[in-house]
């Protein structure tokens, strides 16, 4: 609260809510316990599976459940496979997180029609690798926001050092816009992911960077109506502004919102599979253990997700 000269605002729990507060700590614990209970359970499991396992093994983990659409964005030259070119054609980076990445820019970006015909009271999840080529300025990441028409749809943009999301009906009086608290945006890559659980609020919307749920705050949150955008999805502009510049890549579009679990999967598949190509370190043995955990042993699963909401 600096900025707006008030000072610092310290949030204390109200009478009504102190119950749960005060119970909080004792659940927390608890469920760190069956985490670790879980995890002791599984280590074996893991280590049957690890000692056959190859990088393609990894892909039967992508969470398949209501997916409408993945582009990996990684052909290294023309039109990627999906899309159609809007603009000027995209040019293409050799050293991407999967492949080739497409670069975006002023002018350029890429349309992919009817996938993400989400409205605006229906659980949905976006989620790319981006590379940022600059940390000022606000471009979309992927969206299907129709400006001539108040900006009606839905949009996961990056907004400098951060990301945000709308959701919008008519702007700004029927509309959500949640955006991330920390800075969360540089230039390297990055996995981002939003999701939104269809309840009309801002405290459904969350966004991961990373396989992380960042910390955010809600600028608006007065969704009303529930309407869909006519215009097409797109990856790197809304209809008619906001580029993004740099890279975007492997996007996923969900008719759901995923669970964390599910975000963090997402997030590290990618460096999963080189590990799994070569000879894992001790470190990199862990980030498999953990990754089979989260997937393949429903009991650490559970635990997880519920230490995590």
């Amino acid at each position: 609260n600096v900025k707006d000269g008030k000072g610092p605002v310290l949030t204390l729990p109200t009478d009504a809510d102190r119950p749960r507060w005060n119970a909080l700590p004792t659940e927390i614990a608890k469920g760190n316990e069956q985490v670790a209970e879980a995890r002791k359970l599984g280590t074996p499991l893991f280590e049957q599976w690890f000692a056959k396992a190859k990088p393609a093994d990894l892909d039967a983990d992508i969470p398949a459940k209501a997916l409408v659409a993945r582009l990996a964005l990684n052909e290294g030259k023309g039109l990627p496979a999906g899309t159609t070119a809007a603009g000027e054609p995209v040019t293409w980076n050799k050293a991407g997180k999967i492949g080739p990445a497409p670069v975006f820019k002023k002018g350029s970006h890429l349309v992919i029609g009817a996938a993400g015909d989400f409205g605006t009271k229906q659980a949905f999840s976006a989620a790319a690798w981006i590379k940022a080529d600059k940390v000022e300025g606000t471009g979309a990441i992927i969206a299907r926001m129709d400006d001539p028409k108040g900006a009606q749809g839905w949009n996961f943009f990056q907004s400098g050092r951060n990301l945000g999301v709308y959701i919008i009906s008519k702007w700004p009086d029927d509309a959500l816009k949640v955006v991330t608290t920390r800075n969360v945006v540089n230039t390297a890559y990055q996995h981002v992911l939003m999701t939104y659980d269809g309840s009309d609020k801002a405290a459904g919307v969350k966004i991961y960077v990373n396989g992380v749920l960042a910390e955010t705050r809600a600028e608006v949150d007065k969704l009303k109506t529930d309407t869909k955008a006519t215009t097409t999805t797109r990856i790197g502009q809304r209809s008619q502004s906001e580029p993004f510049h740099g890279a975007i890549q492997d996007v996923f579009l969900y008719a759901r919102a995923l669970d964390p679990s599910e975000a963090t999967t997402l997030a590290k598949l990618g460096a999963l599979r080189q590990s799994l190509a070569g000879k894992p370190n001790a470190q990199q043995k862990e980030a498999l253990r953990e990754h089979f955990l989260l997937n393949r042993h429903e009991p650490f699963k559970l635990a997880s997700n519920a230490v995590a909401k």
